[in-house]
């Protein structure tokens, strides 16, 4: 069995900051005057002053953080003779791809029966089509890895 888990973390932390400010003021200046002579005469002056003041601030910081994990397993039981070594190597290649698409793959091996191919897809008239193409047939993938040799063409 082959397992692929994805697990997408996406984080967002908001703050929003608002402050009001209100100021007022009220003055009041009296003078009173008064003068004699022979004619009396007097006044009373009333001055009043008002003032307001107003402020209003406002901020407001958004941030978001998204974390992707991915895991591949492939589990496959492999018979090692006695005083002998098996290495596996397991490429993953990522990238965006246009329906239909043709996948390629390089296998070699020895002393079994195994029928080694590729199953391309595509959809035609709302039909969905694959074809199967023998291993030989798989060297096409653009800038695939120099490791991937061809051991020649029609070949299973």
């Amino acid at each position: 069995p082959v397992l692929f888990s994805e697990k997408v973390s996406e984080t967002t932390s908001s703050s929003t900051t608002e402050g009001y400010k209100v100021s007022a003021g009220i003055k009041s200046t009296t003078k009173l005057s008064f003068k004699m002579s022979f004619i009396a005469s007097g006044g009373i002056e009333q001055t009043v002053e008002v003032s307001t003041n107003a402020e209003y601030n406002h901020s407001s910081t958004t941030t978001t953080s998204s974390t992707v994990e991915k895991t591949w397993e492939v589990t496959q039981p492999v018979i090692v003779p006695a005083n002998s070594r098996v290495t596996a190597t397991l490429i993953i290649m990522g990238g965006e791809v246009k329906v239909p698409i043709k996948l390629s793959a390089n296998i070699t091996g020895s002393n079994t029966s195994y029928h080694f191919c590729s199953h391309a897809f595509a959809r035609y008239n709302a039909v969905n089509l694959g074809a199967y193409y023998r291993s030989g047939h798989l060297m096409g993938l653009p800038n695939r890895p120099a490791s991937f040799k061809s051991i020649g063409p029609n070949y299973s």
